[in-house]
């Protein structure tokens, strides 16, 4: 087991790729790779709905993986999101007042 795959799954082996990982090495490091980005949202969209042609897809095995990966990937951003809208002082919406601020303040 890939340790920091299992730290990103919150240390639950039951969530763990194993098949990704032994015979999808490609997708299980890049899935590393682009974990907790846009990129990383992307690929998943690209894993679950091929643009290719002539694509067999996964078998449903790695495609429950896959989904079961996808699922909590997108909580973590859902929840960053949420904490990052949250916070008053990491919104860029108050930027221009806090320069207008700091401008009266240097006068």
């Amino acid at each position: 087991m890939n340790t920091r795959m299992l730290e990103l799954l919150g240390n639950q082996p039951g969530k763990y790729p194993t098949i990704l990982e032994t015979q999808y090495p490609h997708v299980f490091q890049k899935l590393l790779e682009l974990w907790n980005t846009v990129d990383g949202e992307r690929y998943f969209d690209e894993l679950m709905l091929s643009k290719r042609a002539g694509r067999l897809g996964f078998p449903p095995e790695a495609t429950v993986e896959i989904w079961g990966l996808h699922q909590i990937h997108s909580a973590l951003r859902e929840s960053q999101q949420s904490k990052q809208d949250n916070d008053l002082w990491a919104s860029g919406a108050d930027d221009a007042h806090h320069s207008r601020l700091s401008q009266d303040i240097g006068k």
